[in-house]
């Protein structure tokens, strides 16, 4: 039932955090057309580590590793809007963006 929740609010989630990303990283952070596309770019990388998830599945429950990286993408998406700050900014995006593929 969780994974099936998670499977139908995660796109979701997802376009919404996308639009509004881009238009934070603008009015609060202040970031130039070059700030937006280091951004964007290291936002991938996340995604080329997600088959860690699979040798952490052999320790770890499903529901547990899946709760566990949503814990990880609040606190980055969290810590982002608090902190709006141009290299912070990429790094709790980064940690946001992980926590997000991973699930």
């Amino acid at each position: 039932m969780l994974l099936t929740l998670m499977t139908i609010a995660m796109p979701v989630a997802f376009h919404i955090w996308s639009a509004l990303l881009n238009n934070f990283v603008v009015e609060q952070a202040a970031f130039t057309g070059i700030e937006i596309g280091i951004l964007q770019s290291l936002r991938e990388v996340p995604g080329f580590l997600a088959f860690t998830a699979v040798f952490v599945l052999l320790i770890v429950k499903e529901q547990t590793l899946a709760v566990l990286f949503a814990g990880v993408a609040g606190v980055g998406g969290c810590a982002d809007r608090v902190l709006p700050d141009g290299i912070w900014s990429v790094f709790y995006n980064g940690l946001d963006e992980y926590g997000l593929s991973l699930l």
